[in-house]
């Protein structure tokens, strides 16, 4: 809301900064699209006013909360600002409560009549008269201190000083969950194992599944509300009889009046004068003394739900009611290790995200008790499977044994001198660090082994080895992380968690306090990260309704159940022969392999083509199941070209001339400001399927070399004979000989049509950067997860970003929308991910979710024309051999014309030291930010020549804003 008419008296200082520029600003625009061709002078202080505010304006944003001090040249760029305005507002504005003595009083006269003029019309004929831009001289001066005070910002507080979490935007305060859970559910795993001993003279079984929830709607201080726990029971693994089983606990003390419960004689239909059965004649509930015996009674009717309820350490059992389950459902499962090993990339980054919050708030609220068994793993983490859907609600698997409580820490017992240090785990907390691989596992879609193999690890054979790989492991692939996604895995794998200065032993503090740790280093950022992506369709506070709801196997596409008559059909898929889910490499909880340990038998009935792989694997050992891994058919493509986005294969007509039109527009902008030859032309490489030089388009002198790295070729000429099989390298680099034409273009063949592994890539950018030495390289692929020869790639763009004079790296973000995040090498910060819009800026929706502390740039990508090979057209219908086509493949070509448009215009118009900083991503970055504008949470850029866009403003305007970005960059 805006500041009240007469409140301007509280600003001081860099605050009433912030409140008096952007008015001036839009002012100032609007006074110098009036102005006729002769008044250049007042026409060029009204821009570079705007290119300094502009400026000036970034600074005090960024850097609002550390300026609390007096600033003096704040001061004096206000002392300027009160001298534009004219005496006659003192007389204008009547009745203001601003008294005549505050600083800046004209100033803060003008903002109350700004604010009072709500009519954005009307505004600059009510504010005009009260302004008066001075003398040549006092223009000049009130343009220099706008400008030394932003210069003296930058030296002060540069912006590369500052990490990505010093400015982003805040985080969304939550309060904090219940840490009563854990004790309650450690009272329910008591009662069940307590009565686990039978009078029976059979042996059993027993175990049970817990679902995991964030249980956030708990209020542990209404003594009303009672903790529910939906689990599962099964007398004895073998018979794979599991009962769904519905528990409340009361954590507090029972009122007088009890629990009352919704008999079947309460329901409407059921009360009439005939039938009535009075409540009072029923027993509200009964006392169980033996598991074995209320099971038993219970498997006649394996379509009811067991309601219980524990009060004061005393279970009983209510009135059943119908279960969500068939019998079939109920043994229809399938494990978390089952669905990483079958790649678990293919889940979708909201899957994966909602994942990580339920698991950790497993560990958070199970921590210390029985449900974590010692060595529990991904193996134990299952999944209900309908006819339908896989519903995202995991549960834990865990026997039923008298409960022996976890020590949080290690504590040796005997003479310590006569202990080996090395016995001992290096990290105290083997649950977090089983949660940390599983964050792991589950980010990367594969098996802790398999990351380790891939990543030249070595498995080491003592009590830490899972920590120190797992530790490995995240060192070498930090740069794929989210920031909260990694601060949460480092967290877990900190041996030194919770430990700091003010704390001289961690284990004298209290089990709540322990916990408020986990929430605060691991449980919080992955809600914020869970936040930031999806915050706008998923609530933190309303996950545990909203999991269940989403479809683990659709990426996490909301869906119904089936109605309670359906759930009563046998399941469509027979089960097969393998009655227990396999082992892959054993459990990895503390350390320790597992491999013959067997937990549970579930029937393996049908497995979609998401969790295929998991079949091959089953029975193997380690070696031969990592073979299968890797040899079987992958879910997602390793590589993929971002084209043909989905739903665009049938572009309307008016959306194809719309794009014509918006590279016409783009044409005409560079012919405007490019009417010269280039001194030094612009020298871009195309990393793609290569050229089908058949084509007329692609015999173009400004193609200066052709290269190739696939099909055993190591950086060959390519043979004018070869070509390009797919289509889409020839559709983007015909993209940049249209709109870069002062561009000599070099094509570097890394793909047919795909897979191609990263070394390859990485030795064509090398050539790219040392024998071609291009200054800009595009990149329309990416890898959505990472491969082992991933370390030669990212050294690759290292050096090239790195390099003197640097290379400009560009790379398609990708075209799987919210489902998967950015791919490599999008993802690199040393590289400028490019995402789809569509003509009028509108993001497209096959991008991937902004990232909240990036640039996100866009340009369009939707309905793009380019050339297409001959041999792949009907050339009776289509003589120019040309296709359109929408992703974010084609909007980098684009952008990377447009860099190329700035780059060139820079080297003319800039300083050659100002010109080489746009070599260097920082450089870039800002530069197409100036050009940018924002469109929800991307950048989009655009070459038009509207009158307020960045190129509409002339071209001293684009020289000095230009100029000024790229120094301070």
């Amino acid at each position: 809301m805006a500041p009240d008419a007469d409140t301007y008296t509280m600003y001081r200082g860099v605050h009433l900064l912030l409140i008096v520029l952007p008015p001036l600003r839009w002012i100032f625009r609007l006074l110098e699209s009036q102005l006729g061709n002769e008044d250049q002078e007042t026409r060029n202080f009204y821009r570079y006013f705007d290119v300094y505010t502009r400026f000036l304006l970034g600074d005090l944003w960024r850097l609002k909360a550390l300026l609390h001090h007096p600033e003096p040249l704040a001061e004096e760029v206000l002392s300027e600002l009160d001298r534009l305005l004219d005496d006659c507002i003192t007389q204008s504005v009547h009745k203001s409560q601003i008294p005549s003595n505050t600083p800046y009083y004209k100033l803060r006269l003008f903002m109350s009549r700004w604010q009072a003029e709500n009519v954005e019309s009307k505004r600059l004929a009510a504010m005009h008269p009260f302004i008066h831009v001075g003398s040549l001289e006092q223009r000049i001066a009130l343009n220099d201190t706008i400008k030394s005070y932003s210069d003296e910002l930058n030296l002060r507080y540069p912006e590369d000083s500052f990490s990505h979490e010093d400015f982003q935007p805040p985080k969304k305060r939550r309060k904090e969950p219940s840490y009563a859970v854990g004790y309650v559910a450690s009272s329910l795993y008591e009662a069940f194992s307590s009565r686990t001993v039978c009078t029976c003279h059979d042996s059993h079984d027993y175990a049970a599944r817990i679902a995991l929830a964030t249980y956030r709607s708990y209020n542990e201080s209404d003594d009303a509300q009672k903790l529910t726990f939906d689990a599962m029971i099964c007398l004895d693994q073998e018979s794979n009889d599991w009962r769904e089983t519905h528990v409340q606990v009361s954590a507090n003390k029972p009122k007088a009046s009890g629990v009352q419960f919704l008999l079947q004689a309460d329901r409407p239909e059921n009360k009439t004068a005939k039938h009535m059965i009075h409540r009072k004649n029923l027993p509200q509930r009964q006392r169980i003394q033996e598991i074995c015996k209320l099971l038993r009674s219970a498997f006649a009717s394996k379509l009811q739900r067991l309601n219980l309820e524990l009060e004061n350490d005393v279970l009983y059992k209510a009135q059943s009611s119908k279960t969500r389950f068939s019998a079939d459902e109920l043994t229809n499962v399938i494990s978390l290790g089952q669905l990483i090993s079958s790649g678990a990339s293919g889940l979708g980054d909201k899957v994966k995200r909602v994942l990580a919050v339920l698991l950790s708030y497993g560990v958070l609220h199970h921590y210390g008790g029985s449900w974590l068994d010692p060595s529990w793993g991904r193996d134990d983490i299952l999944f209900i499977r309908s006819a339908s859907a896989i519903p995202l609600r995991p549960y834990m698997f865990t026997r039923l044994k008298k409960p022996q409580r976890k020590s949080a820490s290690i504590k040796s017992t005997g003479d310590p001198d006569d202990l080996d240090p090395d016995d001992f785990p290096i990290h105290p907390y083997p649950d977090l660090v089983t949660l940390g691989i599983l964050l792991l596992e589950l980010h990367n879609g594969k098996p802790l082994e398999v990351l380790a193999i891939e990543l030249g690890i070595e498995e080491e054979q003592n009590v830490n080895a899972k920590w120190s790989m797992a530790d490995e492991v995240l060192q070498k692939i930090r740069i794929d992380l989210p920031d909260n996604y990694l601060d949460a895995v480092t967290a877990c794998l900190d041996p030194n968690f919770g430990s700091n200065s003010e704390t001289e032993d961690i284990d004298d503090i209290s089990d709540e306090d322990f916990r408020r740790l986990i929430y605060t280093e691991i449980v919080k950022p992955l809600e914020d990260e869970l936040d930031q992506g999806f915050g706008k369709t998923i609530s933190v506070d309303d996950l545990d309704n909203a999991a269940q709801t989403m479809d683990f196997g659709s990426w996490g596409q909301t869906f119904k159940r089936t109605a309670s008559k359906e759930l009563d059909s046998p399941s469509p898929s027979p089960p097969s022969s393998s009655r227990r889910p396999s082992r892959i490499s054993g459990s990895h909880g503390n350390g320790h392999m597992h491999h013959n340990r067997q937990k549970r038998v579930d029937k393996q009935p049908h497995i979609p083509r998401l969790i295929s792989i998991v079949e091959k694997a089953t029975g193997f050992s380690r070696a031969k199941a990592i073979h299968a891994f890797k040899s079987a058919e992958p879910v997602v493509d390793d590589f993929e070209l971002f084209d043909d986005a989905s739903g665009t294969e049938n572009l309307s007509q008016k959306s194809c001339q719309q794009s014509d039109a918006w590279m016409d527009m783009f044409r005409s902008t560079y012919d405007r400001y490019m009417t010269e030859e280039p001194t030094q032309r612009v020298k871009i490489a195309v990393l793609d399927t290569g050229i089908d030089r058949t084509h007329p388009e692609m015999q173009n002198e400004r193609i200066k070399s052709v290269r190739s790295w696939v099909e055993g070729h190591n950086g060959e000429e390519e043979d004018l004979q070869g070509g390009d099989v797919a289509g889409h390298g020839t559709h983007t680099t015909s993209i940049l000989l249209d709109l870069a034409p002062d561009a000599d273009i070099y094509v570097a063949r890394i793909a047919v049509k795909g897979p191609v592994q990263p070394d390859q890539i990485a030795k064509a950018i090398h050539h790219a950067t040392s024998i071609w030495q291009v200054d800009i390289i595009t990149m329309s692929f990416g890898y959505p997860r990472r491969l082992p020869t991933y370390p030669l790639l990212e050294q690759a763009i290292a050096l090239a970003s790195s390099s003197t004079p640097p290379t400009l790296l560009f790379a398609a973000a990708s075209n799987h929308g919210g489902n998967r995040s950015r791919a490599y090498p999008a993802r690199d910060d040393r590289v400028l991910a490019v995402h789809s819009t569509d003509t009028l800026g509108n993001p497209s929706p096959f991008n991937p979710s902004p990232l909240p502390d990036r640039d996100n740039l866009a340009t369009l990508g939707e309905a793009v024309r380019g050339a297409w090979p001959p041999a792949l057209c009907d050339l009776s219908a289509n003589p120019e051999a040309t296709q359109y086509k929408s992703g974010t493949s084609f909007a980098t070509p684009i952008l990377v014309a447009q860099a190329a448009f700035l780059l060139a215009f820079a080297r003319q118009r800039l300083k050659a030291e100002e010109a080489d900083l746009m070599l260097r991503t920082a450089g870039m970055r800002v530069a197409l930010g100036l050009v940018a504008e924002k469109r929800k949470e991307f950048k989009y850029v655009a070459g038009s020549l509207a009158p307020d866009g960045f190129w509409g403003r002339g071209e001293e305007y684009v020289r000095v804003c230009l100029g000024e970005a790229v120094r301070r960059s």
